[in-house]
């Protein structure tokens, strides 16, 4: 008899490693410590999309307009942000994030295009 062990899945950031990023079917994007310590310098998180190559890119950002608010709990163990909008644009689950020049990236299996004209996302 062979067992394969059944990994426990947690609904907050501290179930991720430290270079994971999360997204979940309610919009909500939680960051694993090493992510989160990059992206809260400024305050606000910017999210870019390259559709060709299915990649998904945080910026930290101190612009309240188009950047989403960086949020922690009071202890720092975790840190997200929330935007609606992904959860029609990107599959649910846990990424691992590189640095690529000054945006840390993930690789989502695809990237959908947005349903309405009221989820428009502006690209730099």
């Amino acid at each position: 008899m062979v067992f394969e062990l059944l990994e426990k899945i947690r609904a907050n950031s501290l179930g991720l490693k430290p270079n994971q990023i999360s997204i979940s079917r309610t919009g909500t994007i939680p960051f694993g410590k090493d992510i989160a310590d990059r992206l809260r310098e400024k305050g606000f998180v910017e999210i870019y999309l390259d559709r060709k190559e299915n990649k998904v890119g945080f910026k930290t950002s101190d612009n309240g307009i188009n950047g989403f608010k960086f949020q922690e709990t009071k202890g720092g163990k975790t840190s997200h942000i929330v935007s609606k909008i992904v959860r029609d644009l990107f599959p649910k689950g846990k990424f691992e994030a590189k640095i690529e020049e000054k945006y840390i990236v993930i690789r989502v299996p695809e990237i959908a295009k947005p349903k309405t004209d009221d989820q428009t996302i502006r690209l730099k």
